[in-house]
């Protein structure tokens, strides 16, 4: 495999190490990566995060992802920094079908990562979060997220109803929002459990 590594098995996921990356650290399943690419289609480069202007980003192991089988396979080995040239066969990238006109039938792509960064998905969730503040945060998303969680079984129906009867809630934070919730539920409870 001309010093590459066979990481699928079957041949179907051929990596080699471009340029090493920093730390031991490699990400798991369900963590947000953020990768730089170029793949190449024998000698035709066909796609780059640098045509797009934009660092590719995805979930591992998501179902629906966009992001190839075969980095699927080959992800979860790096470390940040590091640069790897992954092979893949049809199979681990476009499938016999190809995507007509630039990836043709049963086509092995050539794809250059670079790992620039990964978080599990919580951490990027708080980071996202961090983004907002309550001037940009629309009354009916809160509306919606209060009702998500009513729906889900994570508030009681008495709360929902005093958020929904037109007074504004002025707690924007999620922490202060889930505590009153625990405390009314644990208050509750006790009192069921004495009486």
């Amino acid at each position: 495999h001309k010093g590459g590594v066979d990481l699928s098995g079957d041949g179907g996921v051929i990596k080699k190490i471009l340029t090493e990356g920093a730390g031991d650290r490699t990400p798991g399943a369900g963590d947000v990566v953020k990768l730089n690419y170029v793949i190449q289609c024998g000698s035709m480069m066909v796609d780059s995060t640098e045509m797009r202007g934009v660092v590719f980003e995805f979930a591992l192991g998501r179902p629906n992802s966009d992001a190839m089988k075969g980095w699927e396979v080959a992800v979860p080995t790096m470390r940040v920094g590091e640069m790897a040239e992954v092979t893949c066969t049809a199979p681990y990238a476009f499938g016999e079908a190809g995507a007509p006109p630039l990836i043709p039938v049963n086509a092995t792509l050539v794809s250059t990562l670079t790992l620039e960064s990964f978080q599990s998905e919580e951490e990027a969730r708080l980071q996202l979060a961090e983004q907002y503040t309550p001037s940009d945060t629309p009354e009916e998303a809160v509306y919606d997220s209060y009702k998500q969680d009513l729906e889900s079984g994570e508030m009681l129906k008495n709360d929902f109803n005093l958020t929904a009867s037109g007074k504004k809630k002025e707690v924007w934070d999620l922490d202060d929002v889930r505590l009153p919730r625990l405390t009314r539920r644990d208050q509750r409870v006790e009192g069921k459990s004495s009486a």
